[in-house]
């Protein structure tokens, strides 16, 4: 049983030893989710036998107070109610005389356990339950409550069968949503945002009286914040995807400027595979960025927009035209997005000076600020090659991350750690820990990594002079790699000229992964510790080099000519397998060894 489940079992069961022995038969026969999600059946029996000795108007004001939650205002459920006032007070009263309900403060009552409030909603029809919903949300706005997210709680378990309640929950949903993320809870918000565009695709008559294109893509705006939030940057991409699609199909350019400008967060790893670039974007964001009414702010996040659609297809110009411009405006968050998407491309170990002061600078925007995301990116990328400096950047950047629950980053940082023990030469915890990270990225929803971890794998193999045994997975990288950069090699060329000729004079040679393919043998005469340059602290990922690039710098002898330290392949076929099994060295150095792309 998870810490999580215990605790949520004595929660609910509230001390009764019965109801946890009963909760806990539940959970060893059907699992954490039934036990937690479903009241069991014994406690169903032993309470629905109780609740039938009570009268029907008691049993009445007991399920709307269930369907307020597990503690409610008095004068809420007396607002809400659809009987006597006098009626409801006396129910209450009897509830708590039956020992159902207590009384923590003055004008609330609260379920004394879980499972009975569970039980009492459970036995309310779909219909009726909604009814009740609509009546507590309609309550809640009624009263002037600030609670925008009861609110549209209430009104969005509503609004499928009181539709005329869809209009308000849409928009409660929307301030429920921004108040989540200013309390970094962005999972509250996604509930919140993806309940209301379910009900703005099902019911579209509820809002016939708004611009419902509109309406669509804030919330899918509202929505990509959340998931980069979470750490989920595969899914808030699709989100901001779907926005332009929307726009596209109505034909607007402000549409167009919206949808575009819904990325505002800035993100410590890749937005997209890797050398996938995006020409229709480029051309559309290219026109949107004529438009002489753009505010200076939507221009900056056009350009930034852009610069990401181009990926490794030379956007270093358009990100610095972004930064600057975003140092004239005096909004940090912007400021710190434009710096976050140009550290992503500046390679900090073949421009370290450069690297360094975007990072000082980046460092500021934090502290004028107080930014947990950006202090949280200082911290993570400011040592390098330095063990013992990188360690202590990890324990502040985990801090930072636990403090203001910022998933996403907590996750990205776990893939420091293997690179740490594999400068340290801990080659077992490196490979260990290296599995955990990218499954729990992966299952964030990043940018996929399995080529980055086959790359990371075989610098592992390297420094123990056993490279044999993944060099089939690193050639199925290093032609994904090659086929992905074809397309970016050919409009490149279109724009500078004619290739040069060859060393003879004839038709340029094709690039061959003749590093790699010389190492089939490397397995002989090389100690386990490897090399020391080998054993010398690897890039981290982060920020430029590091969320940018996505590999650790590796030893030059395990990588193809012309490979970047720190380019990842965004998941190949045959990376996707995961690392093959030892082969011969005699076999990999045979053309038949060679994998197929």
């Amino acid at each position: 049983m998870s810490e999580h489940a215990a605790a949520a079992l004595a929660e609910r069961a509230g001390g009764n030893p019965f109801y946890l022995r009963e909760s806990s038969l539940l959970l060893a026969g059907e699992g954490e989710r039934q036990a937690l999600g479903r009241v069991p059946q014994g406690v169903q029996d032993v309470l629905r036998r109780r609740l039938a000795l009570l009268a029907p108007t008691v049993t009445a004001g007991l399920r709307l107070a269930a369907v307020a939650g597990r503690e409610a205002a008095v004068a809420l459920l007396v607002r809400a109610t659809d009987g006597d006032a006098d009626q409801l007070l006396d129910a209450l009263d009897a509830g708590v005389t039956a020992g159902l309900l207590t009384e923590p403060r003055p004008g609330t009552v609260r379920f004394t356990h879980a499972l009975v409030r569970d039980t009492l909603e459970g036995a309310l029809t779909r219909l009726r339950l909604a009814r009740m919903h609509s009546r507590l949300g309609r309550a809640l706005i009624a009263l002037g409550s600030d609670d925008v997210a009861a609110t549209a709680h209430h009104l969005l378990q509503a609004a499928p069968v009181v539709t005329a309640d869809a209009g308000t929950a849409v928009h409660h949903a929307r301030l429920a949503g921004e108040q989540a993320l200013r309390r970094y809870a962005p999972q509250n918000a996604e509930v919140l945002l993806t309940a209301a565009l379910g009900l703005l695709s099902d019911h579209p008559a509820a809002f016939a009286d708004q611009d419902a294109t509109v309406l669509r893509v804030r919330l899918l705006g509202q929505l990509v914040e959340c998931r980069i939030r979470m750490g989920a940057v595969a899914p808030a991409r699709e989100a901001q995807e779907q926005a332009v699609r929307v726009a596209r199909g109505e034909g607007r350019a402000d549409l167009l400027t919206a949808a575009y400008t819904t990325w505002t967060e800035p993100t410590p790893w890749r937005v997209r595979a890797y050398a996938v670039s995006d020409p229709e974007a480029v051309e559309e964001l290219g026109k949107l960025l004529e438009d002489p009414g753009l505010t200076d702010r939507q221009r900056c996040l056009l350009l930034d927009q852009l610069a990401d659609a181009l990926d490794d297809t030379d956007p270093r110009a358009v990100a610095h035209r972004a930064v600057e411009l975003a140092r004239t405006l005096g909004e940090p968050r912007l400021h710190g997005l434009t710096l976050a998407s140009l550290l992503r491309r500046v390679d900090c170990e073949l421009e370290p000076e450069a690297y360094l002061e975007l990072h000082r600078e980046l460092g500021r925007v934090a502290d004028s600020q107080d930014s947990p995301e950006y202090s949280w990116m200082t911290a993570y990328t400011a040592a390098r090659n330095d063990p013992a400096a990188m360690e202590r950047c990890l324990v502040r950047g985990d801090e930072i991350a636990r403090t203001y629950e910022l998933q996403g980053a907590f996750a990205v940082a776990r893939l420091r750690r293997p690179l740490l023990a594999m400068a340290q030469g801990r080659f077992e915890d490196a490979e260990r820990d290296l599995g955990a990270a990218v499954a729990e990225l992966r299952a964030r929803g990043a940018v996929d990594l399995t080529g980055l971890a086959a790359l990371a794998v075989g610098c592992i193999r390297l420094q123990q002079g056993r490279i044999a045994e993944v060099l089939p997975v690193l050639l199925a990288v290093w032609e994904r790699y090659q086929t992905a950069q074809r397309g970016q090699h050919r409009s490149r060329a279109a724009r500078l000229g004619p290739p040069r000729p060859g060393p003879r004079g004839g038709r340029p040679a094709r690039a061959d992964p003749a590093g790699l393919r010389s190492c089939a043998g490397c397995g002989s005469g090389r100690s386990r510790g490897g090399t020391g340059a080998g054993r010398r602290a690897s890039t981290a990922p982060g920020p430029g080099g590091a969320a940018g690039r996505g590999t650790p710098a590796a030893p030059r002898a395990s990588c193809p000519p012309g490979w970047r330290p720190g380019r990842s392949s965004g998941g190949s076929a045959a990376s996707r397998r995961g690392p093959a099994p030892p082969v011969r060295a005699t076999a990999l150095r045979s053309r038949g060894a060679r994998p197929a792309a």
